[in-house]
């Protein structure tokens, strides 16, 4: 790695400690190549671009816009002390007590925002009785051509727009040195929000993507593109309404201006630049839409859809990758939301939405369908999952839940993911006699509206449904909202199918999802220079609530050998009878063993072929080695979030079965005491929610 490579990794790590450690780690012995990149960091950390810093914000954004100008190279930093003093310089004495001075009619209460490129400062408009934010080009670039006209084009630009959902400019002046009034927005930006409070509900995302569009609209409408629009540049007011108002079009060009590389740079944030602005081709107004759709997937899922170890590995991403389905990160995401996200997130800008003004429009009217109706139906080919009712298949007998003390089962030598299968129930089962649109067990997933006259609790369900199961709760307490939700639904907390696996009903309910930033620093701390294990890390961040409003079936412990090989006709596993770890096992019977060496496409394969042979519709379809999703209603692999409450079950501690490693060691098999194989599944104890083996056995 050069000084530019290990600069653009480093600025990815927000911590000082951990970035220092990365670059001495990157270095080496190169004492030379270390001073080279401490350097180009000390100049990072001292020249934030000044358009670019919010209105209302204190600091800086935290995401980093990629702005390389020949112009301002040259230009030294200035500290904030002097920088204070510099803009003090050209303001005549205040009056009022306290304030900083005065600039034309305009009484300055205070400095908010600081950057090599000047002043952010927070003022008073005498003439209109208004507050206002001025932006004052730092003197020293003042003085030169380059930087002066491009402050001054890019505030005449902005100024061009006027609508409620772009942060406004009121004026703009070239005495004493050129600066700029405008609207102070007094809330947050969208990325504080994120930071706060996790990912956000379907509604936020639809109010708030709706006016980031109509102001979009807005600008292109006038031949103007963002070219950098991310959370930090979206504010929101915090007012009744929370109006969100696009800020910062310090990269805004004209269409017929909107070329990168003639000037041979990248402008933007890599993270949610458009796949031809990170290639550096020309642009046009749909690059802010894609942009939009990564925005849009963040305020969802909580994360950035093409995170990755460095920015040259963002914008490979960008350009190559699809990001992972929503539902995955957060289970019940309404499928018309994925549909509107994935659309904008198009590759090839052909393929996406064409005109800010169709998607403001959309959003528009899913808004309004989903207040009067509760349901979506005017986006293509994706209805509102909370409306699809799917009833669950039971065998002709019920067995008693059993109570075998089973266990999980840990850490392996060799193996993938062992399988778990779901299945989906039915929320309206209870409420037959009142909605006529219900469905026999067995049948496909019907669509059907619950009568307006019923009268609804929590998340939708009957007002006589069991209370949800909202972490914590102890082992006493996930047994009675297992039988809860078992008796309310008619069906049993546990049962087997036609393979022999057994599944245990898992409530609907409320947990905390995520590590909390004590938690991340601490496992940074151990993580050493290993960057793909500290973003795994990282992406545990920021811990949010997580509503799972639908009960499911899970596997009480790993699919085995002898269940896969029923379905499959083969058995892939290392640690079996012919398996290339046979000698390890050797005199045992494996077929109880957990299946491994399984990929997530041979998952997928064995839930659709299961799924097949007990006369259900599959959740996947799979041709060579792609895997297609359906709208099922038999088996599946369950999401991230619906194992984690499953894992869970009510505990709040490191592990369900304490804090301590002991304590994990004590009802799994890891290295340390699994004789380096796998074990039957079923041994050890059982989590409070029945489920055995929710760690470890295979890798």
């Amino acid at each position: 790695m050069n000084e530019r490579d290990i600069f653009l990794a480093a600025i990815e790590i927000a911590d000082s400690e951990e970035r220092a450690a990365y670059v001495e780690h990157a270095c080496g012995t190169d004492a030379s190549l270390r001073t080279q990149v401490e350097e180009l960091l000390r100049t990072h950390e001292q020249t934030s671009k000044f358009l670019e810093t919010p209105a209302a914000a204190a600091d800086p954004a935290v995401d980093q816009t990629v702005l390389t100008d020949s112009a301002d190279a040259d230009v030294g930093p200035q500290q904030p002390d002097t920088a204070d003093a510099e803009f003090c310089r050209y303001l005549e004495p205040s009056t009022r007590d306290g304030w900083l001075g005065r600039l034309g009619h305009y009484e300055i209460e205070e400095i908010i925002g600081r950057g090599a490129f000047g002043i952010v400062a927070k003022a008073f408009d005498e003439k209109l009785h208004r507050v206002v934010a001025i932006k004052m080009l730092s003197p020293e670039l003042a003085v030169t051509s380059p930087p002066r006209k491009r402050f001054l084009r890019e505030a005449r630009t902005a100024a061009a727009v006027r609508h409620e959902n772009i942060v406004g400019i009121h004026a703009v002046e070239e005495e004493p040195v050129p600066w700029l009034v405008m609207e102070y927005v007094p809330g947050e930006t969208l990325q504080e929000r994120l930071d706060s409070h996790g990912p956000l509900d379907a509604t936020d995302v639809l109010r708030i993507s709706q006016q980031v569009a109509a102001g979009l609209a807005a600008a292109h409408g006038v031949n103007l593109i963002h070219r950098d629009i991310k959370p930090s540049n979206i504010m929101l007011n915090g007012g009744p309404g929370d109006r969100a108002q696009i800020s910062d079009f310090g990269l805004a060009r004209a269409v017929d201006d909107a070329t990168m590389t003639s000037s041979g740079l990248i402008a933007g944030t890599p993270m949610y630049m458009a796949p031809e602005q990170a290639r550096g081709e020309v642009l046009d107004h749909r690059a802010d839409l894609f942009s939009l759709g990564s925005v849009m997937y963040q305020m969802v899922s909580g994360r950035h859809p093409f995170r990755a170890a460095n920015t040259v590995a963002v914008l490979k991403r960008v350009c190559e990758d699809t990001p992972r389905p929503i539902e995955d990160v957060i289970p019940g995401t309404p499928g018309w939301l994925s549909t509107i996200i994935f659309r904008l997130l198009e590759k090839k800008r052909d393929d996406r939405f064409q005109t800010a003004q169709e998607v403001a429009d959309l959003l528009a009217r899913c808004q309004n369908e989903l207040q009067l109706n509760g349901r979506v139906t005017c986006v293509d080919g994706a209805f509102d999952n909370s409306e699809t009712v799917i009833r669950v298949p039971l065998t002709s007998t019920q067995p008693a839940p059993q109570k075998k003390s089973t266990g999980w089962i840990a850490a392996g030598i060799i193996g993938l993911v062992a399988l778990i299968a779901v299945f989906v129930v039915n929320n309206n089962r209870r409420a037959d006699d009142r909605n006529p649109a219900t469905v026999a067990p067995g049948n496909a997933a019907t669509q059907t509206t619950a009568s307006s006259t019923v009268a609804t609790g929590w998340h939708g369900w009957p007002a006589d449904a069991p209370p949800p199961a909202i972490a914590p709760f102890d082992a006493q307490q996930a047994e009675q909202h297992q039988r809860a939700w078992a008796d309310y639904l008619g069906v049993p907390v546990e049962y087997e199918d036609s393979i022999g696996m057994k599944f245990r009903l898992i409530p609907p309910g409320e947990f905390l999802m995520g590590s909390t930033p004590e938690e991340i620093a601490a496992s940074l701390k151990v993580a050493g220079g290993d960057e793909a294990w500290r973003e795994r890390i990282k992406s545990e961040g920021p811990q949010h609530k997580v509503v799972l409003t639908q009960p499911v079936y899970v596997g009480v412990t790993e699919v085995t050998q002898s269940q896969y090989e029923q379905v499959m006709g083969n058995n892939p596993s290392h640690f079996s009878a012919t398996g290339e770890g046979k000698e390890k096992v050797a005199s045992l019977e494996t077929g109880n063993h957990p299946v491994e060496m399984v990929s997530w496409n041979d998952a997928a394969e064995f839930c659709a072929k299961l799924s097949q042979q007990e006369e259900l519709k599959p959740f996947y379809f799979r041709s060579g080695e792609t895997v297609t999703p359906l709208d099922g209603n038999g088996y599946r692999l369950p999401t991230e979030a619906e194992w984690e409450s499953a894992c869970r079950a009510g505990t709040t501690t490191r592990f369900w079965s304490g804090d301590a490693d002991q304590d994990l060691i004590s009802v799994g098999w890891f290295a340390s005491n699994s004789g380096g194989r796998t074990h039957a599944v079923g041994e050890l104890k059982a989590n409070p929610f029945g489920l055995c083996n929710i760690h470890g056995n295979v890798w």
